[in-house]
């Protein structure tokens, strides 16, 4: 019987793919945060995503309110479409990047999974990793980088990346010592894309420009102490564990 897990690369094999993504800023409200999801998955539903969750992404020292798209039936021209369509968002977006993956029993990259994690431990232990980081600042590293979402950490090592197996040991000591039992992670192959922004100048500007629009309509007010337009509300550990939870209200 035919397995496209099999056959990633076959024009006619469908295989499983997952965009990690936030249009999301440390500067956003929770209402403008919510308004930038609106739009921005407008541009996602044209490859009809099987399943969408909130996700905690963790990038250098920033946690990040983020979402996670699956998408069951992908054939190669649709990977690769997703690869120009995801430059694009990145750069409408003001987005740092956009991270693909798909599963490829031969791939060169990596997934760690990390699975029976709650959101509060996750969250904590990505927050203590950013702050502890000893391959800051060293040539080639892009950054401790993660995902939570639903019960499971996912840790993507792109190609042969030099630092994503040490930082996935980090994790896998640091989540053991914090629940008191040995969490390992589990280890598959698979495709990963890392889609950068083309235009960093143009980036800063289009956040200047957004940040302007939502605080002349309201939807980020600095200071005033709203649930849903104070800025210093929505980016806490607090935030990111109820968001991941499905509980942000």
């Amino acid at each position: 019987m035919f397995d496209p897990k099999q056959h990633p690369r076959d024009m006619d094999g469908k295989f499983r793919a997952t965009l990690y993504a936030t249009p999301n800023r440390t500067y956003d409200s929770r209402r403008s945060c919510e308004d930038k999801f609106r739009q921005f998955e407008q541009d996602v539903e044209l490859y009809k995503p099987d399943r969408q969750s909130n996700s905690v992404g963790v990038w250098n020292a920033d946690l990040e309110l983020s979402r996670t798209y699956e998408f069951d039936q992908f054939t190669e021209r649709d990977w690769q479409d997703l690869q120009t369509d995801a430059q694009i968002m990145c750069d409408t977006w003001a987005q740092d990047s956009i991270l693909l993956t798909r599963d490829n029993p031969n791939g060169k990259s990596t997934r760690y999974t990390f699975d029976g994690v709650d959101a509060a431990t996750s969250v904590e232990a990505f927050a203590r990793l950013s702050d502890s980081d000893p391959h800051q600042g060293e040539e080639g590293y892009y950054g401790f980088g993660g995902t939570y979402r639903d019960g499971t950490i996912e840790v993507i090592k792109i190609d042969d990346d030099p630092f994503t197996e040490d930082n996935a040991q980090r994790l896998s000591d640091l989540l053991s010592h914090m629940q008191h039992r040995q969490i390992k992670p589990t280890t598959t192959p698979c495709d990963a894309k890392l889609i950068s922004n083309s235009n960093p100048e143009r980036q800063h500007r289009i956040d200047e420009q957004e940040q302007q629009h939502f605080t002349a309509t309201g939807a980020i007010q600095p200071g005033s102490g709203n649930q849903s337009t104070d800025p210093a509300f929505a980016n806490t550990t607090k935030q990111m564990q109820q968001w991941a939870d499905g509980q942000y209200n």
